[in-house]
């Protein structure tokens, strides 16, 4: 006797609805993802090096930098795996050096630069002479010379001073200028 057996197929697929890098150095990072084609409820199951919150979502927030793997599993178990990477997002070089102390734009902070580890960055006066370098920079150029030719380890008065950034991987060099306030 021929038994008839009832089969429910399914296909579950996911579609990222936002994908928001991360400033480097810092877990500002999101994914918002949506399962369909399968049978609801879905589970959200994600996996990281990364520390990260909302696991259990279709949604995560505050990602640092770093691979984020996803399973969605339907309600009859068929299941996605995906692997999306949060990167650093490029930033502008920032204009304006106010070493105050009220904690906003104290130090010459370019977040990008971290994943360039052979990066090279040159600070000069308005008469071209060398007053700060750095290889490689790490976001902390506040206003004081660390060139002894230049005027020692002094505050440099406020005023237009011209930068130089090499990140010393073959690209381009980046030039401007930028504004010591105080």
């Amino acid at each position: 006797e021929q038994q008839l057996v009832d089969i429910e197929l399914s296909r579950v697929d996911v579609k990222v609805l936002s994908h928001k890098e991360t400033v480097c150095n810092k877990a500002t990072g999101s994914l918002i993802v949506q399962a369909y084609n399968g049978y609801d409820p879905y589970i959200f199951t994600w996996k990281s090096d990364e520390k990260f919150s909302n696991s259990n979502s279709s949604r995560l927030s505050l990602l640092p930098k770093g691979t984020y793997q996803l399973i969605v599993t339907d309600k009859i178990g068929c299941k996605d795996t995906s692997t999306y990477y949060i990167d650093c997002e490029v930033t502008k070089i920032p204009q304006i050096v106010s070493p105050n102390g009220d904690g906003d734009n104290d130090k010459w902070e370019i977040n990008y630069l971290a994943k360039y580890p052979n990066v090279k960055v040159e600070i000069y006066n308005r008469w071209g002479s060398l007053i700060y370098q750095s290889v490689p920079y790490e976001d902390n150029w506040n206003g004081i010379s660390n060139m002894a030719n230049a005027l020692g380890s002094e505050e440099l008065p406020t005023g237009t001073y011209y930068y130089i950034i090499d990140k010393g991987n073959g690209e381009d060099v980046e030039s401007g200028y930028l504004e010591l306030v105080k």
